[in-house]
Order: C-alpha cells, then sequence, then structure tokens
C-alpha cells in the first residue's frame, strides 16, 4: 500500500495553537516530499497541499479576545526557596478552549532584583514586592508577588572576633532563626555556605576552620539568602626558630650530623624541638638535600636550608665543595665500537694535581642512556646492538660522559677519490671513507680512521688535513681495524704565469688558425713548454677548438680560455666576414699641428657596408710631415707624406700633403685713384705662419662693391665713372678690401 508507514500530517487538539500549526506544516512538507518520491507525480502534491494549506492560514488568522492568569491570587516567595510558574491562557475568538500562550508571551518584573520571572517561572531573589506582568496580541495583565526570607536571621557562634594560635582546631556552628521566636533555632552548619577571606590564612568547611597561616581573615556562613561573618586573627604559639649547626661548610658526599630546630614559645623562654616536624627546604636539590634535619651535600655551589613551623621561619647559607677538583677518564674519547669488538674498560679518576690520584671505577655510579646498544658494569662497556648510547660517570660531585657507537661489522672501505692532486705547500681536509656493513649499510667512518704516507717527504698529514710537501708521487692509506684503502697522491709546483706567443687573434669567419704556443713559469724559477698540457675552451660555440688549431664560424667577440694547473689564460678572438673591397681618402691636405680623421669603409662577402676606420693600422713613410695614431694623422712640417695601413692582406694608401698655414692677404697698395677710363694692375700677395710668401692674385677671388664706379677682371682694375667703390679679394679663407677713388 502507498500510505503504509507514512505518519498523519497533523493532528490537530480541540484548542490548537500558533506554534503546534508551525510544527504540523513542517510535518507536512517532510510528507509531500515522501509521496513524490513514491508515487512520482505532481497530482497528489496538489491536492494534498490544497486539502491543508487552508487550516494553517486559518490558524494563522486568529483573533485574540483576552488574556488571564489561570491564578490571579497574590503569590509568596521565599528566597533561594521554591519557585512558582505561572501560567497564562488567552481567548480566542469562535474557540471555546482557552489557548496556553505561557512560553509566547512577554514577561517582565517591576523589580527584578527582588522577584526575577522567566517565561512565567517566579524566584525571590530579596526581600520585597514586585509587579509581574504578561503581555500577548496587544493584552497585558499583572499581578504582585511577594519575596521574603525563609528564617528572620542566621546567628553564628562564635559570633565575636576570635584570637587563634597556629596549630589549634576550631569548629563554628550557624543557626537559622524563625520568626516566631518560640521555635528552637535550627543547627544549619552542615548545610550552610562556608568561605574565608583569605585561604592563605583560614580556610573554612562545615563550620570547621583550619589554619593555615599568619594573619586575618573574615570567616562567612550563608543559608537562604542569609548570611553572617565573624573576623579571625591568626598568630603563632612561637615567638622564633632556631637551627643548631656545628659547621656551615662541607664536601660533596661528606657525612653530616643532622641538624636540629628548636622553636620557642611565644611569651616565654621555654624552647620545643620541632626537628621532626618542621618543614626542611634547599634552595638548590641539585647542591644540597634535606629532610627532617638530616642533609646530604650532592653538588659543590651555595644553597640556603630553610626550616618553618606554625608561622615561625629562619634559614641558613652552606656552602659546598667538591673534594677533588676534575675527573679523568681513560680513554677518554668517545669509543666507537663493532659487534665483534671485544669489551673496553674505562678507568675512572679523580685527582686534585698530576701526582695526587684516586681510582674510583668501582666506587663511581655509571649510567646507560641506552642500555640496548651497549652494556655498562664498573667501567667494562660491551657492544650489544647497533645504535648509540651516553655513558655518565659520576663520583662526589663530578661527571664525565664519552658517547659510545655500535656498528654492524665492517666489509669494506671506499674513499671518496681515488686520486688527489695538490700543489706545493697546499693543505686539504682528509678524503671522506665510506664503509659497507655486513648488513649492506654504507656508513661515513672518516672520523674513526688512522691515516699514514708512503713517503712523509711528498706529503705530511696532521689534525686530520694532508699538507703537500714538496713534488712528487706517493700514497695515502686510511686503516680501520684490519680493512684499509689506499689513495694516490701527485704534488705538483704551483705555475707562477703562463705565457702566450700570440696576445690575441683576428680571423676571417671560416679560416682556422693554429693554437699559441704556451710557456709555463713556476714558483721554483722552472720553465717548460705546457702547450700540449693547456686544455682550451672558448666563451661562446662561434669559435672551434679541435685538432690544435681554432677555426672561426660565426662573426663576434669571443674568448679563448686556456687553463694548466692553476693557471689560466684569456686570449681575445674577434671574427669578422670577408672583405672584399676598401675605399678611403687619396689625399688629406693640412697644416702643421693640425689633425684629420680617416674614414674608412669596407664591403663584405655578404655586400654589407662595414666602418673600418677605427680597425686599420696606419704608418707614415715621414714622421717629420705628418703622424698617425689610429685612425687620427697629424700634420708636423711641410712636406709630402704617405700612410699605409693594412686589412685582412690588403693595403691601402694616402698621401698627406702639410703645408703652412696662411696666416694673411696682403696688397702692393692699400687705395687706389683713377681717373675715368683709366685701368690698375693688383698684386695679392698670401703671407704664411713660416714666413714664406705667395703672389696669388690670380687664384684668388677678386670682387667690386659697385661695379657702375670700376671694375675688375683677372687682377685688373677699370675706372668707369666718378665715385669710390672697394675690391674684395678672398683666398683660402683670408679676406683683404683695397679702396679706388674715381675722379
Amino acid at each position: 500500500m502507498i500510505f503504509k508507514g507514512i505518519k498523519p500530517i497533523i493532528t490537530i487538539d480541540s484548542a490548537p495553537n500558533e506554534a503546534s500549526f508551525n510544527a504540523a506544516y513542517i510535518r507536512m512538507e517532510e510528507t509531500i516530499i515522501v509521496l513524490l518520491k513514491r508515487l512520482g507525480t505532481l497530482f497528489l502534491a496538489i491536492l494534498l497541499v490544497s486539502a491543508i494549506i487552508p487550516s494553517v492560514s486559518s490558524a494563522a488568522d486568529e483573533v485574540v479576545k483576552s488574556i488571564d492568569f489561570d491564578d490571579s491570587s497574590t503569590i509568596l516567595l521565599y528566597v533561594t526557596g521554591i519557585t512558582d510558574q505561572l501560567k497564562v491562557l488567552a481567548t480566542i475568538d469562535g474557540v471555546t478552549a482557552k489557548k496556553d500562550v505561557t512560553q509566547d508571551a512577554v514577561w517582565t518584573s517591576s523589580s527584578p532584583a527582588v522577584v526575577k520571572v522567566d517565561k512565567g517561572l517566579l524566584t525571590g531573589l530579596s526581600k520585597g514586592t514586585s509587579t509581574i506582568s504578561a503581555k500577548y496580541k496587544g493584552f497585558t495583565i499583572t499581578l504582585n508577588a511577594t519575596s521574603d526570607y525563609l528564617f528572620k536571621e542566621l546567628q553564628i557562634n562564635p559570633n565575636q572576633t576570635m584570637n587563634l594560635k597556629l596549630g589549634e582546631t576550631v569548629t563554628m556552628n550557624a543557626y537559622a532563626i524563625d520568626n516566631d521566636s518560640s521555635i528552637t533555632p535550627n543547627d544549619v552548619s552542615a548545610s550552610a555556605t562556608w568561605s574565608s577571606s583569605n585561604n592563605n590564612i583560614v580556610t573554612a568547611s562545615g563550620g570547621v576552620l583550619t589554619l593555615v597561616g599568619k594573619g586575618s581573615s573574615i570567616i562567612t556562613a550563608a543559608y537562604k539568602g542569609l548570611s553572617n561573618k565573624v573576623t579571625v586573627n591568626v598568630t603563632s604559639p612561637y615567638s622564633k626558630i632556631e637551627i643548631e649547626k656545628t659547621a656551615l661548610e662541607w664536601m660533596v658526599g661528606q657525612d653530616i650530623p643532622a641538624l636540629q630546630a628548636t622553636a620557642t614559645v611565644l611569651d616565654s623562654s621555654v624552647t620545643e624541638d620541632v626537628t621532626a616536624i618542621a618543614n626542611w627546604k634547599s634552595s638548590n636539590l641539585n647542591i644540597i638535600t634535606v629532610y627532617q634535619g638530616n642533609i646530604k651535600p650532592v653538588g659543590a655551589g651555595t644553597a640556603k636550608i630553610s626550616v618553618e613551623y606554625l608561622g615561625v621561619s629562619t634559614e641558613i647559607t652552606v656552602i659546598v665543595r667538591l673534594p677533588y677538583q676534575a675527573m679523568m677518564l681513560t680513554p677518554g674519547d668517545d669509543l666507537n665500537l663493532f659487534l665483534n669488538d671485544q669489551s673496553v674498560t674505562i678507568k675512572a679518576e679523580v685527582l686534585n694535581d698530576i701526582v695526587s690520584k684516586k681510582d674510583v671505577t668501582q666506587e663511581a655510579s655509571w649510567t646507560n642512556s641506552n642500555p640496548f646498544v651497549a652494556s655498562v658494569q664498573s667501567g667494562v662497556i660491551t657492544p650489544k646492538a647497533a645504535g648509540s648510547t651516553v655513558i655518565t660517570v659520576s663520583y662526589n660531585g663530578l661527571s664525565k660522559s664519552l658517547k659510545v657507537t655500535t656498528m654492524q661489522n665492517l666489509l669494506e672501505l671506499k674513499a671518496s677519490v681515488e686520486n688527489l692532486s695538490l700543489f706545493k705547500n697546499e693543505t686539504i681536509k682528509l678524503p671522506a671513507v665510506i664503509g659497507t656493513a655486513v648488513d649492506g649499510q654504507k656508513n661515513d667512518y672518516s672520523s674513526m680512521l688512522s691515516w699514514d704516507t708512503a713517503d712523509t717527504n711528498v706529503i705530511k698529514i696532521e689534525n686530520g688535513k694532508v699538507t703537500a710537501v714538496n713534488a712528487g708521487v706517493t700514497e695515502l692509506t686510511a686503516k680501520l681495524r684490519d680493512t684499509t684503502v689506499t689513495i694516490k697522491v701527485i704534488v705538483q709546483e704551483k705555475v707562477l704565469i703562463l705565457k702566450t706567443s700570440q696576445n690575441s687573434y683576428s680571423m676571417i669567419v671560416g679560416n682556422d688558425s693554429v693554437l699559441p704556443i704556451v710557456k709555463a713559469t713556476f714558483e721554483d724559477g722552472t720553465e717548460k713548454d705546457a702547450s700540449d698540457l693547456i686544455t682550451w675552451k672558448t666563451s661562446t660555440p662561434n669559435l672551434l677548438v679541435k685538432d690544435g688549431k681554432i677555426k672561426a664560424l660565426l662573426g663576434g667577440k669571443v674568448n679563448l680560455i686556456g687553463t694548466y694547473l692553476n693557471k689560466t689564460v684569456t686570449i681575445p678572438v674577434i671574427m669578422e666576414n670577408e672583405i672584399t673591397n676598401i675605399t678611403t681618402l687619396d689625399q688629406i691636405e693640412l697644416n702643421p699641428r693640425k689633425s684629420q680623421s680617416i674614414k674608412v669603409i669596407g664591403k663584405d662577402s655578404d655586400d654589407k657596408n662595414i666602418t673600418l676606420t677605427s680597425k686599420i693600422i696606419w704608418t707614415s713613410s715621414n714622421v717629420s710631415v705628418a703622424t698617425v695614431k689610429g685612425s687620427n694623422v697629424t700634420g708636423v712640417g711641410k712636406g709630402t707624406a704617405t700612410l699605409t695601413g693594412t686589412y685582412q692582406g690588403k693595403t691601402l694608401t694616402v698621401t698627406v700633403n702639410v703645408i703652412p698655414r696662411l696666416t694673411k692677404l696682403q696688397s702692393d697698395e692699400i687705395a687706389y685713384k683713377l681717373k675715368v677710363g683709366e685701368t690698375q694692375g693688383l698684386e695679392i700677395t698670401a703671407i704664411y705662419e713660416n714666413g714664406d710668401t705667395q703672389i696669388i692674385t690670380n687664384d684668388a677671388q677678386l670682387s667690386t662693391y659697385n661695379k657702375n664706379i670700376a671694375t675688375v677682371n683677372n687682377g685688373i682694375v677699370t675706372a668707369l665713372k666718378k665715385g669710390s667703390t672697394t675690391i674684395k679679394a678672398i683666398y683660402n679663407n683670408k679676406t683683404i678690401t683695397i679702396r679706388i677713388q674715381v675722379k
């Protein structure tokens, strides 16, 4: 059956409330989901919702006509007594039964410190009267609640300040007094709550006071909202306590007579021996321990011993020294043992100087951090299992520890290197040595090895390092038990410098060249050809090193790097495409002390123009006429010189003419007076800085300012009409002016 196992959707009481409708609505939703899963049809869901929702809607639209308390009589409460539960009922329009709205109403108390209300539950907190209000759906109702104490008062006995002494036991009583004086007071000592304002002075429980320390405390008893208190003053029954001692300085391990503690009774000279019952303490248990006056020095140093009894205390400072200054173990180094090794005996001695030693091997305390790895008994250490442990020996405040490492038995040793290459006077750490144990485990046994050399004139071994003494070849041997490993050692002199036959290369792409010859000079002054011993490499793959040659593969700059022993030499290599054509100036004219750059342009095999100006090395045929540095040529003296340069086997020549510097132009006359129709020849002279002169009339550029007055042609001036004008002569940036007056 489809509906089997499905609970009813809604159960409606005769007087439904809003909460029940809400709960029913939730159950309805859950039921619809279950039905949809079982039937898989929307039709049934619509029927169920349409049948139920109207009922829910009608509940939400209820109309409240009034509210009332189920009991509106005045309520009497007792503080910390029984609570009282009020109930509010609502009259709903159209519904016969009243609805309980206690949980939904809003509750308030006019004096919450007197009476507290929570959802109608009333609790009395103090004496007084409070008005309790309940509000629901716009209606408010009130009633009065009175809170009172169950008893008239709480009395405690004793009821006055008590002066007590530590060690006393005191019991107090609490009585609840009824409002009716004829009723016998109730003893509530066991039921009352007791407290102390200072538990370090007095503690209180069930009326029993326990005195803890000196001082004052207030004891309070509380019952059914009532309380009372009394002050308690606590003092000591003694005025002081003293420690009787024979000495204050002892040795570790020394037998010391017990200390005695004596307390003096207050306001009396009577004393009591409180040694066994007093509280003894040591400020440092690593130096001295104390129990009921019995002390034991255990370590060197200074400590305080204190004693306290019933509020009086005192302390003394003691010094504990070591009977011996040091402990020595033989052997004293950490132990590395294999499982098949025999037991090792450690001797423990204490001493104050090198002469006075005491063997304490049997007397000392031997402790073991890990007995599984090795056992120890009276100094005899026996390996048991692989691992590490720490053996500690202690005697009269002195202690010494050593680490014991137990290892699987060894099969073989293997050094981290087979050969060592050293330079004379070089020092390095001894190489690591790895051993293989019987279980296949590999371990570093370097720290356990003994080392030796076949020739101390070549190398020496000290403090875990090997030092090269002289050039030569020898062997270095490491040994552990019966297993050894040998390393070949080569010692060489250090190279001081490497000299190469070529300091740089300039190569054409595709061409090759022979590697340079290299000579090595050693620190001892000897020299040898190291060409075949050099290891060559390049800074980029564009230069190939093979079979004693280098070959340029691509254009660019690269470093050829050669290494031999401790020295490296670097040779720059410039690789360029082949230049097929070079152009430059054919001729240069300069004045003395003047310079000019020679620009050179080349065309390479890829038909690209390449500036070669800075790459040409020039020489001058006559340095007294012209000198050249880089691409700059400088005039020196009058004359002609030829500059010659080469690049990639091609030769360039440039002619350099050096002439003196022109200082000025000079005319035979500075002014001429002519008649109309007359002519006059001019003579212009160039004057140079070295004193040379040259008539340059025909080479100069001549012009007249006013051609209507006079003209000039090939150095001849012709007067045309009256007036004045000027003739200008220009030669090599120099100018001269001649005045012409025509009458």
